[in-house]
């Protein structure tokens, strides 16, 4: 019988209040990096669900506190507990003094900058996909490689460019505290997410067929590829379109930065 999982609603509280920060390097050794770990189950009952009986650990240490030895070994269930709840009070802290000194502009809302950011890459792929000469298609291009930097900042690893992207933005969402914020919302911000960090690692978007050489492709191949791109072309526009309405619902509408 296959095991059950943990409820999302209850993982992506416990990784929000922990910032993906594993208790045990906190408390043990003061380290504050983001690692990839796994919740473990406190009292070892994989059955219980309860977010008290959560916390979220490096695979170091989980596998540590799995260990058959943790008990002789000092890895007690009280003192998991407690430097995760020493480090959930100290991220609350930080995250009422970020509130507290921030103003609620789109500049300020991870929500909105996913918006901003998916917004530059439509738009790019639009010149793009209707480019019908080489020099426009050029340029274009240049407009949607000039979309990148700002999604992977100094990030080589496409998983820390989607967490950096995503995290705040499901944090916001919970902070707000919004009754119309439902627990489908984070998924979709993850999807963007994943979505962003794509671009960069994909091909380069193609642009009118009429100008490619038919010497290795045919006409009508050249035609559906570029059929399949307006279908995601349009997809993206929906993405964009599912994150302002969330974001209007969560209570904050988005409106264009300058930039844009």
């Amino acid at each position: 019988m296959a095991r059950k999982a943990i409820p999302e609603a209850t993982q992506v509280s416990i990784f929000l209040k922990s910032r993906r920060r594993c208790c045990l390097c906190f408390g043990l050794r003061g380290g504050d990096e983001v690692k990839k770990g796994q919740l473990a189950h406190l009292d070892g009952d994989n059955e219980n669900f309860a977010e008290d009986n959560l916390a979220f650990l490096c695979f170091d240490h989980h596998d540590e506190y799995d260990s058959t030895t943790r008990l002789s070994k000092g890895l007690r269930e009280q003192e998991v507990r407690r430097w995760r709840d020493e480090l959930y009070k100290r991220n609350a802290s930080q995250i009422a003094g970020e509130s507290a000194n921030a103003t609620v502009t789109s500049l300020f809302n991870p929500l909105h900058r996913m918006i901003d950011l998916l917004t530059n890459y439509h738009s790019a792929l639009g010149l793009v996909h209707q480019a019908n000469t080489n020099e426009i298609r050029l340029t274009s291009l240049d407009k949607w490689r000039s979309c990148h930097p700002a999604v992977w900042e100094s990030s080589s690893v496409r998983d820390d460019t989607i967490r950096r992207l995503a995290d705040p933005a499901k944090e916001w969402l919970s902070q707000i505290r919004c009754p119309y914020v439902r627990a489908e919302d984070f998924n979709l911000v993850e999807e963007a997410a994943c979505v962003l960090s794509g671009f960069a690692v994909s091909p380069l978007p193609m642009s009118m067929p009429e100008i490619y050489s038919k010497a290795y492709t045919t006409e009508d191949e050249l035609w559906q590829r570029w059929g399949r791109q307006g279908e995601e072309y349009v997809a993206l526009g929906g993405l964009v379109a599912r994150l302002k309405e969330l974001a209007a619902r969560a209570g904050q509408k988005w409106s264009p930065s300058p930039q844009l």
